[in-house]
């Protein structure tokens, strides 16, 4: 149950920060000799590193936090919340 509400929101973002990097053009271009599947395999590829970058930094900063981790610090503030 942790999980669910860092899980959408986590959906949330890694679907717009891919989006938004796409928008940009953050991709890698290749030459027109390239086959179409071969240019749209690297075309992901800055995007998806980027993706995953931003989270494994949040990762990192919530390991220097009390909670120690994303879920347990959502967790405790829907417990807040509530009580």
């Amino acid at each position: 149950a942790k999980g669910m509400f860092v899980g959408m929101i986590g959906a949330f973002l890694a679907s717009w920060l891919y989006s938004w990097t796409t928008k940009k053009n953050w991709t890698i271009k290749m030459p027109d000799t390239v086959p179409p599947a071969v240019s749209k395999s690297f075309s992901a590829l800055i995007p998806a590193c980027l993706t995953l970058s931003v989270f494994l930094l949040i990762r990192i900063v919530f390991q220097f936090t009390p909670w120690g981790n994303i879920h347990d610090f959502f967790y405790e503030i829907v417990q807040g919340v509530q009580g």
